[in-house]
């Protein structure tokens, strides 16, 4: 793969977009790079990619608002992460091409059309069990509400939900990228496309904090929930078009 070829220059734009809507609305970047990522890239390596991918952008993060971040829930939740991605990695791999797509085509009516649910766990040390849990929904579906839904009842400001969920999820993808690879994903032929998304996180996440953050958020809902549809229908069509 040619580092300039129309896949790379695809991605490049695709990881500025995801990581200023990330840093701008504390959510959102992973279904723009998921979305994207649906239009050049095979339905097996699309959330092994969006781990690798979306590293770059969570550093960045954790750098820029590194004062917000709430360390002891990031440390919890970690513990509990661990099992969660190595089973979700294992369940992932093992998935025909079409039940993957119809999975994450699931997630992406889910955070388009879902209402918000909020919840509190009130057992000791729940972050470990949000950890464990969203480890595995996310890296097996790439559905990451469990955390945020745990996440938005602690008594934390926009910028701690920002950088707190930043930190958890780099934490989180140090175990995911290795288990994608033991069971079975060959990283080497998309390096191309983990450095386009790395060179584009900073510029992303530096957007994302000076410029979209005053996007009205009637206006950034409406265009979130209109790509996400979108995206979810053609995952839909990737899904059942073999047996037609």
């Amino acid at each position: 793969m040619e580092f300039f070829d129309t896949t790379i220059l695809t991605m490049m734009l695709i990881s500025l977009l995801a990581s200023a809507f990330s840093v701008a609305f504390g959510f959102g970047g992973v279904f723009v790079l998921i979305g994207g990522m649906t239009l050049v890239l095979p339905m097996e390596a699309i959330l092994p990619l969006q781990a690798a991918g979306m590293m770059a952008s969570m550093v960045a993060r954790m750098l820029l608002l590194r004062s917000h971040i709430e360390w002891g829930y990031v440390k919890t939740f970690f513990i509990g992460s661990i099992f969660g991605t190595i089973l979700g990695a294992m369940l992932y791999t093992s998935l025909p091409t079409s039940i993957v797509a119809l999975a994450l085509a699931i997630v992406m009516f889910l955070a388009a059309w879902a209402p918000k649910v909020s919840f509190k766990l009130k057992i000791p040390h729940a972050e470990v069990l949000v950890g464990s849990v969203h480890a595995f929904l996310s890296t097996a579906f790439s559905f990451g509400g469990f955390m945020q839904a745990a996440i938005f009842r602690k008594s934390f400001n926009r910028m701690q939900v920002t950088a707190t969920i930043a930190a958890c999820s780099c934490a989180m993808t140090l175990v995911k990228i290795p288990s994608y690879a033991a069971f079975g994903f060959d990283y080497k032929p998309y390096i191309g496309v983990i450095l386009a998304c790395w060179i584009m996180a900073l510029p992303g996440t530096w957007i994302g904090r000076h410029f979209l953050n005053r996007m009205p958020e009637v206006l950034f809902q409406y265009g979130f929930k209109t790509m996400l549809t979108v995206v979810g229908l053609r995952l839909i069509w990737i899904a059942v078009s073999p047996i037609i």
